[in-house]
């Protein structure tokens, strides 16, 4: 994916994130845990509910 995905729906929320491969999977993985629990709030896209479709 080339953008984020963060929609919300009712009581539905969707995002994505992603998990690199090129790089030491065990530094990506730890990586991806981090964003996982405590996401950088700059990098969150703004949630597209279902009434913006």
């Amino acid at each position: 994916m080339t953008h984020a995905l963060n929609i919300k729906s009712d009581q539905i929320r969707v995002r994505s994130l992603t998990f690199s491969l090129d790089d030491n999977l065990d530094r990506a993985g730890q990586t991806f845990l981090k964003n996982l629990y405590f996401p950088n709030p700059s990098e969150l896209t703004p949630i597209i509910s279902k009434g913006d479709r």
